[in-house]
């Protein structure tokens, strides 16, 4: 009988989208699962996107947008390296054990988040805990959710999981900018702390299906580089996508406070929408062949968005902007992944996750000091079209290496 992951995951692509059988059961306990991991998907992204508003309150105090982009991306930073360890320590520890001491950090995050508006600087190790924390969180769910799933299913579970945080892209900012207009930002802030607490609840009820291993540092590293090697170029199309996304993430609440509330959440909003439909629509049809590389072509449109950002001018800008953006990036990062997975032995799987997540976690701590530093100088226009025309190169440059490495292939054969 399949294991209590694969009814919850199955189950949940059933209801959504049709793509699980009907000779699934449905069960109590895999209806519960799925609940709690779609909870803490969306509960770990919402502390985030919540605080999508601070860059503008950095900036509000005299910050350098560079030094704003350097905290910012510091989260990314950590997250990144807190991902490549999240695959060593699972195994280790276990999954639940490494989700329970991301809710704890993330704990001690709101807590400097809270007493930061008295002590400016207590921002930094509170965007280092909490970058830790909702890596831990995130990633130790997720390879409990993993466990119970088919190899050929696991790049559809990861963008299935993944489904909430985009959804709370949608309210989050919308709610951080309706709690600030009446309440100010700590109150914002202080958000952070109980969110954490509600997921160390959560995370408490699971129970881990994993049995620990003991790995050493060296063979870990060993799998690290293995595993990069076969799937390097699609590391650095994700580290490109990390990057040059983080700066509508990082800048576009300064870029928009001429315009009143409302412009950020707008494009989020349109993002959210596009990422979901995208994926509950199409991602069971772009994950295998050369729909993949289509898919990632799609990208082009994400950095045309990027590049009209400073021209527009109305709500329904943003959000039609926000949603052409969302439905590629949703499209493109389930191909990517599936084309990942493909060249991937099925061991190899866990640390590639960890790999695949932590490259966009590196283009997100990368980007954003880039970007300030071109803000400084040349001002937000340059900025959004430098990072458009980048992605639009990154994408481009992709499918033509993967498009030549395949005709290569069948003409070998």
């Amino acid at each position: 009988m399949p294991r209590p992951g694969v009814f919850s995951v199955n189950l949940g692509y059933r209801l959504l989208n049709g793509y699980v059988p009907a000779c699934f059961p449905k069960t109590p306990r895999g209806n519960l699962l799925l609940v709690y991991c779609l909870l803490i998907s969306a509960l770990t992204a919402l502390t985030n996107w919540f605080l999508l508003p601070l860059p503008r309150v950095l900036a509000s105090s005299n910050w350098s947008s560079q030094r704003i982009g350097w905290i910012m991306g510091m989260f990314l930073g950590i997250w990144t390296i807190s991902q490549l360890l999240s695959g060593v320590l699972a195994r280790q520890y276990g999954n639940r054990t490494l989700a329970l001491a991301g809710s704890a950090l993330g704990i001690c995050s709101g807590c400097c988040y809270f007493v930061f508006p008295s002590f400016p600087y207590m921002i930094l190790p509170a965007r280092i805990l909490h970058g830790a924390g909702s890596a831990f969180v995130y990633s130790g769910v997720l390879y409990l959710l993993l466990d119970g799933v088919l190899l050929a299913d696991r790049a559809k579970t990861i963008g299935f999981y993944g489904l909430p945080g985009v959804a709370m892209s949608i309210v989050g900012p919308a709610i951080a900018e309706t709690i600030e207009r009446y309440w100010g930002v700590v109150a914002i802030l202080s958000l952070v702390a109980p969110v954490f607490c509600v997921l160390l609840v959560g995370i408490w009820k699971l129970r881990d299906s994993t049995k620990h291993q003991d790995v050493s540092v060296a063979s870990s590293v060993g799998q690290w580089q293995s595993t990069g090697t076969k799937i390097h170029i699609i590391l650095m199309l994700m580290i490109s996508v990390g990057a040059c996304s983080s700066v509508w993430q990082t800048f576009l609440a300064p870029l928009v406070t001429h315009l009143g509330p409302g412009a950020l959440s707008n494009f989020a909003i349109g993002h959210g929408l596009g990422a979901i439909m995208s994926r509950l629509s199409l991602g069971a049809r772009i994950d295998k062949g050369k729909a993949r590389l289509a898919a990632v072509l799609g990208l082009v449109f994400f950095g045309g968005g990027l590049t009209l950002l400073p021209k527009a001018h109305f709500g329904w800008q943003f959000t039609i902007i926000g949603l052409v953006s969302g439905i590629t990036y949703g499209l493109a990062f389930i191909a990517v992944i599936s084309l990942a997975f493909e060249k991937m032995l099925p061991q190899e799987t866990t640390v590639g996750t960890a790999l695949l997540l932590a490259s966009i976690g590196l283009g997100g701590f990368l980007g954003p000091p880039i970007w300030g530093a071109v803000v400084d100088k040349f001002g937000y226009n340059v900025c959004f079209i430098l990072a458009g025309c980048a992605l639009t190169v990154a994408s481009l440059a992709f499918v033509v290496v993967e498009f030549a490495k395949r005709t290569t292939h069948n003409v070998a054969r």
